[in-house]
């Protein structure tokens, strides 16, 4: 009995994660859209960080895109933007996604 409730307390625990890693990416996007770029980025960024220990990538691609249009808005380095849409590509292909960004 316990060691069922402790699996349900993880799986619980492991889809709150992700449901956050989905706000961070539409509150970043939000931001983006007011022109609150650097609050955007540091969204955006949680959410990649969040991503990448959980080993999930369900909203990676999205997070990267977006990040990009944010460096892009920002006249960032080209070469740190265009390694965001590379990897976001990657990740859009490996999901069979199309661009829903």
């Amino acid at each position: 009995m316990i060691a069922s409730l402790n699996t349900a307390n993880l799986s619980f625990e492991h889809e709150r994660a992700i449901l956050l890693i989905k706000v961070y990416y539409n509150y970043g996007k939000t931001l983006y859209a007011a022109e609150l770029i650097s609050e955007a980025i540091k969204m955006l960024d949680s959410g990649i960080k969040l991503s990448k220990q959980l080993e999930n990538i369900s909203y990676l691609g999205q997070l990267y895109y977006q990040k990009g249009l944010c460096l892009e808005n920002k006249n960032r380095e080209e070469n740190n933007i265009s390694k965001l849409y590379i990897n976001a590509l990657r990740i859009f292909e490996i999901l069979n996604k199309e661009h829903s960004c």
